[in-house]
């Protein structure tokens, strides 16, 4: 007797994890079937997203690859999974993880030329093909960038070319439903500077920090959906005087964070969010918070599952080395609390995915997920999928 498809998808299979669903594959056509279609691939996604199931990547400073539960990082020590055959299998140079997006993390190597898509949870990755010939042969400068394209249902690409003195000579757009690269004629004429060459993916633009030819710092916007850029102001209400800014993705939305010293000359962070809609683009103050002595802040990373911690990326300046330590922030006590991770050497700034079962069309199956190496303490007490 055969479970009604309903049931079997809304009561059985749902509350399974990835590991386990991708087991199931192999009891039947059916199931197989199933388990691979949009609709439940779309509607676990979603359901994921509800249950705020995330997982966090961290890549060493070799290329080592390694991924966890993102709530084991409440724990004494969280326990991790390193990867038997990271993604420099795909990737002739050293590996660098750039956004993420609905489960897929996007990775680049350093020359960004070569791009790989991966999926954590299903551990697959898809090698994209190169950009047209003819945009390598000139530049001084490139800026990269993925996510997602709610209006197409599609995942992208884009990568801009900025020639001496930094104006922009070209730029070329990869979409996953038709596996091309094409070129993009909407280029920003007063854009005279980019001030990083990685791009921040948030509601469906990527965002770039750039400068004018009035040479102000703006922030600049490309709308996957209508392939157009859009300029961005900066919050009213911003710190004054010797500042440092940057953008980040915090909790699915465009984050500024501008680090700074206080009257008392201790170092302090303010978190501004862009809440992002159709009709009106606002800037509200997130937090603000003081680092602990010695250190300084890459940023905000992710809430944690009760709202009332922060997980940040600090780094402490030594004689001989820098030293970098993932902490918890307690909101309400204004308090910084170490995050124990065993079995990763060094600690290097952790990428927030949603745990997706997501397929690419060509995807290569790097390693199953029964087959993860265990690290050198054997600390595995959770499933990392």
């Amino acid at each position: 007797m055969e479970l009604p498809c309903e049931l079997l998808m809304n009561e059985i299979l749902f509350r399974l994890p990835i590991k386990h669903l991708l087991r199931c594959r192999c009891v039947s056509k059916g199931w197989c079937s199933l388990i691979d279609s949009n609709a439940f691939v779309k509607k676990r996604l979603q359901r994921m997203i509800e249950c705020d199931a995330r997982g966090v990547i961290f890549i060493g400073l070799r290329g080592e690859l390694y991924i966890a539960d993102f709530d084991s990082l409440d724990d004494d020590s969280a326990s991790v999974v390193e990867l038997n055959n990271p993604l420099n299998t795909c990737i002739s140079d050293k590996n660098v993880v750039g956004n993420s997006a609905n489960g897929l993390v996007y990775m680049v190597n350093d020359e960004m030329e070569e791009f790989v898509i991966f999926n954590p949870s299903t551990r697959k990755a898809r090698k994209i093909p190169s950009p047209p010939s003819r945009f390598l042969d000139s530049y001084y400068l490139v800026c990269c960038g993925f996510g997602y394209d709610y209006v197409n249902d599609d995942y992208k690409i884009l990568k801009i070319a900025l020639d001496y003195p930094f104006f922009i000579i070209g730029i070329v757009l990869y979409s996953i439903k038709t596996n091309k690269w094409t070129w993009i004629d909407d280029v920003p004429r007063n854009i005279t500077g980019m001030f990083t060459t990685d791009a921040i993916s948030a509601s469906g633009y990527l965002y770039f920090m750039a400068q004018n030819n009035l040479n102000s710092t703006i922030i600049l916007g490309f709308n996957f959906g209508l392939q157009q850029f859009e300029e961005f102001p900066y919050p009213n209400g911003t710190a004054v005087g010797s500042c440092s800014r940057w953008i980040d993705s915090f909790e699915g939305s465009l984050s500024l964070v501008e680090s700074y010293s206080n009257s008392d000359s201790h170092s302090c962070m303010d978190v501004w969010v862009l809440n992002h809609s159709w009709e009106d683009n606002n800037w509200f103050k997130a937090f603000s918070l003081e680092l602990p002595t010695g250190f300084g802040c890459f940023g905000p990373v992710a809430l944690s599952r009760s709202k009332k911690d922060i997980l940040f990326v600090l780094n402490k300046e030594k004689l001989i080395e820098k030293k970098t330590l993932l902490k918890w922030y307690d909101i309400e006590r204004k308090t910084f609390q170490n995050v124990k991770i065993r079995g990763i050497p060094t600690v290097v700034k952790p990428y927030v995915y949603t745990k997706s079962l997501l397929q690419l069309t060509g995807d290569d199956l790097l390693q199953k997920p029964l087959h993860d190496k265990q690290n050198s303490d054997n600390f595995l007490s959770k499933d990392s999928s």
